[in-house]
C-alpha cells in the first residue's frame, strides 16, 4: 500500500476519531437498510412482480441478478429510479416484462422515501423532523 486515502474516504478521514466511528456505524446500517427498503423489490419470492408476468423465470433472475449486484455496491438507496446510475449499473432492469418493472419502480420510489427518513437513525440521529426543529432553533 502506498498510504494514500482512497478520494470517498478522504472526507471521513479528516473527522474527529469519535465522528469517525459514529459514520462507520451508520455505513453498517445503511447497507441492510438500502436493501430492505428501496430494493425491497428484489427480495427473491415464488410469484413474479406483477400478478401477469408474461415471463416469471427471467424477471425471477434479473431480480436476484439485481440483488446480487446490491451487496457489493455503494450506498444507492437514494437514488431516483431514472437515473443514470441505476440503469448503468443495472442492466437487469431492461429483463423485466413492463408490469414487472411498473411494480418495481413503484416499490423503489416507496422504500427509497422510506430509506431517507430512516437515515438519520442509521446515525443515531433523532427523526428529520426533530433536527429540522433543531436547525431552526439554533
Amino acid at each position: 500500500m502506498d498510504g494514500k486515502v482512497d478520494h470517498k474516504w478522504q472526507a471521513l478521514a479528516r473527522l474527529p476519531p469519535t465522528d469517525q466511528v459514529t459514520c462507520l456505524h451508520g455505513l453498517v446500517k445503511i447497507h441492510p437498510a438500502q436493501l430492505n427498503h428501496t430494493f425491497e423489490w428484489t427480495v427473491h419470492s415464488k410469484e413474479p412482480l406483477y400478478e401477469t408476468c408474461p415471463q416469471p423465470r427471467t424477471c425471477q433472475r434479473a431480480l436476484l441478478d439485481i440483488r446480487a449486484k446490491l451487496s457489493l455496491m455503494d450506498i444507492v438507496g437514494l437514488e431516483t429510479w431514472g437515473s443514470g446510475y441505476i440503469y448503468q449499473h443495472f442492466k437487469e432492469l431492461q429483463k423485466l416484462c413492463k408490469g414487472c418493472s411498473r411494480v418495481a419502480e413503484n416499490r423503489f420510489k416507496k422504500g427509497r422515501e422510506t430509506f431517507w427518513e430512516l437515515l438519520p437513525s442509521c446515525f443515531g440521529l433523532p427523526t428529520w423532523e426533530e433536527l429540522e426543529k433543531e436547525a431552526g432553533s439554533s
